[in-house]
């Protein structure tokens, strides 16, 4: 693979990203009764638009599988990079597998989204950290700090009207860091 097309690979970080929560929230505005308040997101599953759902679950954890296999291939020399790697490893296999088992499954389903979701949280605040700590991208840490904060806010004090809007508030928020990440280390690496 030519050095070009090498860095292109960090493009699929925004596009799994944008993927997956613009697959979420098309099922859930063409689904006539997904009530937000009531609702999780992962009723979108058994839904009249599951397949926009779950192929969106799927298809973005497929490219988060690509961006990390490459991302762990050309930095496993620094062992930060090699753990987030394999932190992201585990959480697009658990994006991909919460779209293939079912709610109806149980226990399986929501182990694995909430797997995805509490890793990517996790990312997000550890290597905010460690940006900061490296003045490397310190805005973009600026910016996951601020993330995690508002998401344990969310999470923790703040009761939004149901758990579909608070799954879906602090998903964008992580998704937005992620895509800005992808976006830097494409642009970085010129």
């Amino acid at each position: 693979m030519s050095e070009a097309n090498l860095r292109k690979i960090y493009l699929l970080l925004p596009f799994s990203a944008l993927f997956i929560w613009g697959s979420i929230l098309t099922a859930a505005f063409l689904h006539s009764g997904f009530n937000w308040p009531d609702n999780l997101l992962s009723d979108l599953a058994v839904s009249d638009v599951s397949y926009i759902f779950t192929t969106g679950l799927v298809g973005g954890g497929i490219l988060g599988l690509l961006f990390t296999i490459f991302f762990i291939r050309y930095n496993r020399g620094v062992l930060l990079d090699l753990v987030n790697g394999v932190l992201l490893l585990a959480t697009n296999i658990s994006y991909t597998l919460a779209g293939l088992i079912p709610i109806n499954a149980g226990f399986l389903h929501y182990f694995f989204a909430f797997l995805a979701f509490a890793l990517s949280i996790f990312i997000c605040g550890v290597y905010s950290l460690f940006f900061i700590v490296e003045k490397r991208y310190v805005k973009l840490g600026v910016y996951g700090l601020i993330i995690l904060l508002i998401s344990l806010l969310i999470w923790v004090f703040i009761k939004l009207p149901g758990l579909a809007v608070t799954e879906t508030a602090v998903g964008i928020l992580v998704a937005s860091w992620f895509s800005i990440l992808g976006v830097n280390l494409y642009k970085d690496d010129r």
